[in-house]
Order: C-alpha cells, then structure tokens, then sequence
C-alpha cells in the first residue's frame, strides 16, 4: 500500500482542511477596523488570516500592494 493509499484510508471520512495546511485568509484592511476583528476571531479560532498588503477605500475600491502574506515576496513574510 502505497503513502498516498493509507492517506487516504486513515482520512477517509475527514474534511480536507482537517489534514491538509490551507492557505491564510486575506482580508483587506478597511477604513472602520472591521478586517481587525475578522483577523484577530478567525486566529482565535486556528485560523491564519491577514489584512496585510491589502487596503479597501470608503467606496469598497482594494489596493494590493504586496502577494498574499502566506507567499513570499521581496519584503519577506509579515
């Protein structure tokens, strides 16, 4: 049997996510702190998230200045 073969069997009836690294969830960071709260409850709960490099202007315009903060970039992870 191969690796991918008893993967497979021991997570048969899992969720992918339960096993698998996922990437960060990335939330643009907004003008009323919103993306704050999402980012500091989403951690609490394990998750990776970021509101890094990402910013949403009062008429829900995102600027993206940098890759996602779970991929490297010239300026290294955050």
């Amino acid at each position: 049997e191969s690796d991918d073969e008893a993967d497979q069997d021991e997570h048969a009836f899992d969720h992918p996510s339960t096993y698998v690294e996922q990437p960060w969830i990335w939330i643009p960071h907004d003008v009323l702190g919103l993306s704050k709260v999402l980012v500091d409850d989403l951690k609490k709960a394990g998750v990776e998230a970021s509101d890094a490099g990402a910013m949403m202007d009062r008429k829900g315009v995102v600027e993206v200045t940098r890759n996602p903060p779970d991929e490297d970039w010239a300026g290294g992870h955050d």
